[in-house]
């Protein structure tokens, strides 16, 4: 009878603390792993929608502030239109001419208003008076052309008027040199009593001594 025999089955080796312990500690790692790639996605995600946000809500302040630069602008031009329409209706069509061997003038458009100029306030009784001027050198060498000195109203009361700066002249004269038989033009405008009604303006050159020309802008 043949003898048998059994072969025992070797015992699992049992892991050490050590070793179990790296186990885990990879274990743990593996999951701190997946739990960043999750969190850099949900990152990544919000960050997009995030710029989103923004760009969105810059379009919207820069929208904003364009509509209300346009709507100030096309305001403030509709005022000036206005004013000036009211400016015109108030303008008389009167041509006069006046020269001596120094100056020769051409005045028309006068006109007065009393139109409330927010940058140059006319002052209390007082109203606006406007004109166009063509104004030529008719001596033989260049002059000096300067407006606040040369061009006055004299008031009632015997006082030089001087020019008015206005927010709604388009083109008022200024100064310059004027070559021989040369011609410019340009709008004065005075601040005048309102009650005054016939506004004298004198325009002294002083051109080779000449004498003023005397001009009643509103005959």
């Amino acid at each position: 009878m043949a003898k048998t025999t059994s072969r025992s089955t070797p015992k699992k080796k049992q892991d050490s603390p050590l070793e179990a312990l790296s186990d885990a500690v990879q274990s743990e790692a593996s999951e701190l792993k997946r739990e960043y790639k999750h969190f850099a996605r949900f990152r990544d995600e919000n960050s997009l929608l995030f710029g989103v946000f923004v760009f969105g809500v810059a379009a919207i302040v820069i929208i904003n502030t364009l509509f209300w630069v346009h709507y100030t602008r096309n305001k403030t031009t509709e005022e000036l239109k206005a004013s000036t329409s009211v400016v015109s209706l108030q303008a008389s069509t009167s041509l006069q001419t006046a020269n001596n061997f120094a100056v020769l003038a051409k005045i028309s458009n006068v006109g007065t208003s009393k139109i409330e100029d927010p940058a140059f306030p006319l002052g209390s009784g007082k109203v606006l008076l406007t004109l166009d001027i063509n104004l030529t050198n008719r001596t033989d060498k260049t002059q000096h052309l300067i407006p606040i000195s040369h061009f006055y109203v004299r008031s009632p009361d015997g006082d030089n008027i001087t020019l008015q700066p206005s927010s709604y002249l388009t083109k008022p004269l200024e100064t310059q040199d004027l070559s021989p038989n040369q011609t410019v033009s340009g709008q004065l405008s005075f601040a005048i009593p309102e009650k005054q009604v016939k506004p004298l303006l004198y325009i002294d050159t002083m051109w080779n001594d000449a004498t003023p020309l005397v001009v009643d802008v509103l005959h």
